[in-house]
């Protein structure tokens, strides 16, 4: 089956299912989070480095999370699809 991703994500943008939705949220969250902590970081170099590191490092892996999810999320959008 040939799949035109581009299409698939706008489509599922438009009208994702239910189950999706926080993860969207959390994601776009958890990316304002790193451009938060980065600018606040930068603008405080005097805050110890290892609460910089680990600050960081959770909001990077909070947004990986969200965004492993939105990959399956997507994953069972476009096996809807081939089902019908």
């Amino acid at each position: 089956m040939q799949v035109n991703h581009a299409q698939a994500v706008q489509k599922m943008n438009a009208n994702p299912h239910p189950w999706c939705l926080p993860f969207y949220k959390s994601s776009a969250e958890s990316y304002q989070q790193i451009a938060d902590d980065y600018l606040h970081f930068s603008r405080n170099p005097s805050l110890f480095h290892m609460r910089r590191v680990t600050a960081l490092r959770n909001a990077i892996a909070a947004f990986e999370v969200a965004l492993v999810y939105q990959r399956l999320a997507l994953q069972a959008y476009l096996m809807e699809g081939a089902d019908a």
